[in-house]
């Protein structure tokens, strides 16, 4: 056998990666389709909780091992909060705060509005994510995929699917 030819487990690994990489593309699709239109309707100040379960389980339907976290920032404040605080993002709130500090990674991407949508992986490595590392270690999350969207009042919102 040539040595330009791979063996099946690399092919089998390639395969692998590709299908994932299918499932992250299906839904970012869907995501961006569906959910910037009511991230919109949350902007005009409905409460985002009706909707976030149905975004995690969306989300969990397309990438199983995924955790996702809601973060908001309104136009007239300077700090990030979550919608829906559970077990595991609590993990990210200021002491006696319910507001987020962002990661440089995280807080230069909710800055860029041109790039509604970014995956990073080996973040746990990353001297870019430093501020989350005892979170992501803690939980084994290890690539993210990010969306961003801005509102017409200036409110940002960040959907964060860790993996």
């Amino acid at each position: 056998m040539s040595s330009d030819v791979l063996s099946s487990n690399a092919i089998q690994a390639l395969y692998n990666r590709l299908t994932q990489v299918q499932k992250e593309r299906d839904l970012l699709q869907y995501l961006n389709v569906k959910y910037a239109q009511s991230l919109q309707f949350i902007a005009s100040g409905r409460s985002g909780g009706f909707f976030w379960d149905e975004v995690l389980d969306v989300c969990k339907r397309f990438l199983p091992n995924a955790y996702g976290v809601l973060l908001v920032k309104e136009s007239n404040q300077s700090e990030w909060s979550l919608i829906n605080n559970d077990e595991i993002n609590v993990q990210l709130l200021k002491p006696e705060n319910q507001v987020v500090a962002l990661p440089k990674a995280l807080m230069t991407f909710s800055q860029s509005p041109s790039c509604p949508i970014r995956k990073d992986t080996n973040i746990h490595q990353s001297p870019e994510w430093a501020l989350w590392k005892f979170f992501l270690e803690k939980n084994n999350f290890t690539s993210v995929v990010m969306v961003n969207v801005t509102t017409s009042t200036n409110a940002a919102y960040l959907v964060v699917m860790l993996q």
